[in-house]
Order: structure tokens, then C-alpha cells, then sequence
């Protein structure tokens, strides 16, 4: 950022004004939104080939975004490191990425595919970033989303066999009879285990798709299943 907002001395010459330079040229931000992203340049281009940026390069778990803008008052504006994104790999048309998220501050997540560890944040900082987020000051972070949807979620590792009385990722919606499809359960809860059924399509399942496709109710087609 300091890089990007440095003073430019630049030799222009207006022919408007016939003013001539040395004259200075300075980026600075204008207005500070909610989400930051800054996408590091891992790859550059040496006339051949496109190569790998490998410098590790220095990033905090705080911002602070005064430095870099042209506001007028010294209001704060701080952000927060949320996620971060990581290359891994020779080049660009190889590798894998992945990402670690701060769940609340002295909490990360690193996320490989389906694989999701806990790590601290002094090795986030010591990757090799890609793409870095940051949220202004007071976001809330993923573990207040997971807080305030936890009547709907349960927080368990799909990964693992659990106990008949643990809940699981699937919520548990009450049946609707057809009747009655317009009314829905004011909370849905996880409370069992979600029960894998094999359908095997037998004659009398055969049957009963082919009335279906003459006009046959969805009633009648369940009595003749029943039959």
C-alpha cells in the first residue's frame, strides 16, 4: 500500500496553462469500503514464460486505512484481516489454492478441499499470500453467522461417524402431508440422522409412473404403490 500510494514526482508540460514541471502525482482513497481485497503479483512475465513470485510478502492482522486516504478528518478507519488465499504450486498453469479464514480474532480455519484444520494466526501470516481480505472494524465475523444460525445448523464434522444422539449437517424438516403444503414449521431443527433410502423401481413402481404420466393423481399413484 505504501508502494501504491507513494508521491510521484512526474515532468509534464500543459499547454493549456504553459505551465511546466517537475510536478507531483499521489493515488490515494477516496472512500473506504466495507470489504478490501488486495491481489499480491505472484506472477510475472520475463519475455519467455510466465514465472512464480516466491518472496513472502509482509502483511498484518490489522490495516489501517487512514495512511492511504485523502479523507479530511482523522476518523479511524482499521481493518481487520478476514481471509487470505494461497497458491501452491511452480506456476500458473499448475498447483492448488487454498485459504485460511479467521473465524474471531486468535481463530483460523484453513481450508484444503474437503480437509479443515484449526491453525494459529502466526502461520497464516507466514504464508505466501495471493489474495488477502480485509472487513472494516465491526463486520461480524464468520463465528457470529455461525451463532446466529445455529438453530438451523449443526457444527460437526460430516467426516466422522457420530452417535445416534449427536446431530447432524441435515436439518430435520417435518413431514407435510400434500394438503397441507402451504404451512411450514416456524424453526427447523437437526435433531436425527439422515437416513440413506435405496429406491428400487419394480414393476409396481413402473406402474405407477406410467398412470401418472395418463392423468392419474399423485393420490392414486400412492394407493396403487400401497397396493
Amino acid at each position: 500500500m505504501e508502494s501504491f500510494t507513494k508521491i510521484e514526482k512526474i515532468e509534464f508540460s500543459c499547454e493549456r496553462c504553459k505551465t511546466q514541471g517537475p510536478f507531483e502525482k499521489q493515488l490515494l482513497v477516496d472512500h473506504s469500503p466495507n470489504v478490501v481485497v488486495l491481489h499480491l503479483k505472484r506472477f510475472k512475465y520475463n519475455g519467455l514464460v510466465v514465472q512464480k513470485v516466491e518472496k513472502h510478502v509482509l502483511f498484518s492482522l490489522e490495516l489501517d486505512m487512514l495512511l492511504y486516504s485523502n479523507a479530511i478528518n482523522n476518523e479511524e478507519i482499521k481493518y481487520d484481516l478476514y481471509a487470505v488465499i494461497v497458491h501452491s504450486g511452480p506456476s500458473i498453469s499448475s498447483g492448488h489454492y487454498y485459504n485460511f479464514i479467521r473465524c474471531a480474532p486468535n481463530e483460523c480455519s484453513k481450508f484444503d478441499d474437503e480437509k479443515v484444520d484449526y491453525v494459529q494466526e502466526d502461520l497464516v501470516l507466514a504464508e505466501q499470500a495471493y489474495i488477502l481480505f480485509y472487513t472494516k472494524r465491526g463486520t461480524p465475523w464468520f463465528s457470529d453467522y455461525i451463532k446466529s444460525y445455529r438453530p438451523f445448523l449443526c457444527l460437526v464434522n460430516p467426516t466422522t461417524t457420530s452417535d445416534a444422539n449427536e446431530p447432524t449437517l441435515i436439518p430435520e424438516v417435518n413431514n407435510v402431508e400434500d394438503n397441507d403444503s402451504h404451512v411450514l414449521p416456524d424453526q427447523v431443527y437437526c435433531e436425527d440422522q439422515l437416513q440413506v433410502v435405496e429406491i428400487k423401481q419394480d414393476e409396481k413402481l413402473k406402474d405407477a409412473l406410467n398412470c401418472g404420466s395418463h392423468g392419474t393423481s399423485v393420490n392414486e399413484i400412492k394407493r396403487k404403490l400401497k397396493d
